[in-house]
Formats: C-alpha cells, sequence, structure tokens
C-alpha cells in the first residue's frame, strides 16, 4: 500500500537520515559518493581509498619561565604552535634571535613532523604517540644592537590524546540447578560460542565474560540458585581497526557508533527469544533458565590500549583518552592507565609492562 510506514520503508528512511547525518559531519574533502561508497566498502571489508582531510589550528602556546607547559594534541592532527617566546616578549623586537627545538628524538628540523614556522615556532604535524614527550627550546637575542645578549630556555609537555569511545557491557541473569564451578563454567563456554556465532555477522566476539552465583530466596519459588553473567563485546572485531583507521577519523567514529547500536539490537532480539535459543543449545543447557527481563545494557567508555582518562593528572583534558606515561600501560580497552609493577618501559603509551 502506498505510503505505508512497512520496515522496508522505514529502513530506508533510517539510512537516508543516517547518510545526512553523515554529509554533516564529515569534512567537505570527502565527497558524498565517497562517503557512501566508504561505508559499503568497510562493512564488506573492502577498502577504497578516500582523502585524509587536513585539520589545522590556529592557536598558540607561549612559553613559561620556571614552568613546563602541557600541551595536548589529538591524535593524527596538527598541534598548536610552540612559540619559544613569553607572552610578554611577543611584541618586542628580538634583534639576531636565533632557535634551537629539542625533541624526544633530538635535536627538531623541518621535517614530515615538524615544522619550524617563520618566527621560529614549531608546530608538530599528524600527531603520533611516539611524539608525546619534553619539546624544550634554547632561543638567543639582543634587544640592542650587538648588546644585551639574552638566552631563555623554555620547555612544553606534549600529549597526544584521542576522545574516548562508546562500549556496551550486557548483564544477564539465570537461574540454575546448583553453583557447582565446572557445570557453570562449561554453561559459560556453551553461552559464548553461542553469541559469538550470533556476532559473526559484524565479525566481531565476546570479551570480559565474568558470573557470579548466588543463592537468592523467592517469595513464590522459593530458594534458587542465580547465576549473574556480564560481558562486553569488543568494539572493533577481527581486523576492524585496522581498516577503519584507513578512513578520516569522523567517518571511522560514525562506523563504530553503528556496530554498538547493531550490538545493543541483537542482544535484546537474542534474549527476547531466549526460550527458542536454549531449546536449540546442547542438552547441557536444560539445567539452565533465562530469567526474562533481566538483561542490562550499560553504556561505557573506553579508551584504546595505550590511552587513558586521568581527570587529576590531566585536568586541562579530564574527558581525553590521554596517551599514557612512562612507566604505565594500558592493555585492553578500558578507561584507565596503569601503573606498571615493576620497571615499566621508559616510553609513552606502552600497552605492557
Amino acid at each position: 500500500m502506498r505510503g505505508a510506514n512497512t520496515p522496508h520503508t522505514r529502513g530506508r528512511t533510517e539510512a537516508g537520515v543516517f547518510f545526512l547525518l553523515l554529509l554533516l559531519v564529515v569534512p567537505t574533502t570527502v565527497s558524498a559518493g565517497d562517503q557512501i561508497k566508504w561505508l559499503n566498502s568497510l562493512q564488506a571489508g573492502a577498502g577504497v581509498p578516500i582523502p585524509m582531510a587536513h585539520n589545522s589550528f590556529h592557536e598558540k602556546v607561549y612559553g613559561r619561565f620556571n614552568t613546563m607547559g602541557r600541551v595536548y594534541v589529538p591524535v593524527h592532527r596538527d598541534s598548536p604552535k610552540l612559540c619559544c617566546l613569553s607572552w610578554h616578549m611577543r611584541h618586542h623586537d628580538l634583534l639576531d634571535s636565533t632557535v634551537t627545538w629539542i625533541g624526544p628524538t633530538g635535536i627538531l628540523h623541518n621535517g614530515r613532523h615538524n615544522n619550524i614556522t617563520h618566527d621560529k615556532g614549531i608546530v608538530l604535524k599528524n600527531a603520533q604517540v611516539w611524539m608525546s614527550g619534553e619539546y624544550s627550546c634554547m632561543i638567543t637575542y639582543s634587544t640592542v644592537l650587538g648588546k644585551e645578549v639574552h638566552h631563555l630556555h623554555f620547555r612544553f609537555l606534549v600529549f597526544v590524546f584521542r576522545e574516548p569511545e562508546v562500549m556496551y557491557t550486557m548483564q544477564v541473569r539465570y537461574l540454575t540447578n546448583n553453583c557447582r564451578p565446572s557445570r557453570n563454567k562449561q554453561m559459560l563456554k556453551t553461552l559464548q560460542q553461542e553469541w559469538n556465532r550470533h556476532l559473526r555477522t559484524l565479525k566481531s566476539y565476546i570479551t570480559g565474560l565474568k558470573s557470579n552465583c548466588s543463592h537468592v530466596d523467592y517469595p513464590v519459588l522459593g530458594p534458587k540458585h542465580e547465576l549473574n553473567i556480564s560481558f562486553s563485546v569488543n568494539p572493533y572485531g577481527n581486523q576492524w581497526l585496522e581498516k577503519c583507521l584507513k578512513y578520516p577519523l569522523p567517518l571511522c567514529k560514525i562506523a563504530l557508533n553503528s556496530r554498538m547500536e547493531k550490538v545493543k539490537g541483537l542482544f535484546r532480539q537474542y534474549f527476547k527469544e531466549e526460550k527458542e535459543h536454549i531449546e536449540d543449545l546442547h542438552q547441557l543447557m536444560l539445567g539452565f533458565r533465562y530469567i526474562g527481563g533481566s538483561l542490562k545494557i550499560i553504556e561505557d567508555l573506553f579508551c584504546r590500549p595505550g590511552f587513558g582518562m586521568n581527570s587529576v593528572q590531566h585536568s586541562t583534558c579530564f574527558n581525553c583518552c590521554v596517551v599514557c606515561s612512562p612507566g604505565e600501560y594500558s592493555s585492553t580497552y578500558e578507561p584507565y592507565c596503569n601503573k606498571c609493577r615493576h620497571m615499566g618501559k621508559e616510553e609513552y603509551g606502552a600497552a605492557y609492562c
């Protein structure tokens, strides 16, 4: 019937809205046709090259006497210009000035990742994790021709960061005949295999599977054993992240959010039909029964390995996933960097000690 709101027409409408939002968010350097082609190819596992949109910052960061200034730079973006001057020196005439910049890799010159500006400042290009660390400069100048030579030293501490991303934790409850660890462990293994089978279409899998068995007295049913299960879904899945990072960041982020929404829908539908699923499983599952309506989906923020959030250490970037400092690491999809128990790696962004 014309104008009917069928699932097919609703799907086309939702897709149209999705692509409209996509066009509004993505930089204009990427054409609409390439955006649609990219999304389809990413879901299919193919690759379509799209130019990375250039992002530049016009802010300036001035040095401070006796203080190391902190600078936060988004990964794969350019930094603000670091000026080898104090705020009060910016309008002074500096005669015969020379500036030397030193970074984590030694003395810096114009290159792929460093741009020495005409006024002897420096811009870090296409920031990478290894570019985090201390940057210092030495400026030599005179205020009167040939007299009063000054030497000043400024230091900056640069942290590369990412925006936090969303991952969902599922919590469900089952009634079980007893709390024998061996039996429940086998039951969890069977459930994990079943859930991973449903996640194959998204090329993802279950992670962080945990359980806790307890004795519960129900008013009507009487004493029962209840198994509380929680798990997450790997947000990237098998080799999906590597493909996603080949494309502009806004597109990758939109595609990731779309994947997570599909994960939510998949498990809502699964537990809605849990009785049928249980009957299809191995005979082992007959001693367990899903407690209807017990599914809870909790939204969690996470950082990629090597990054973490710390509102105390990074108070001016408290909602950022900042690269882990030397002596810290983050090996899984969690929101924090952990201290190494023993001597850690003397590098930024470690995924293990």
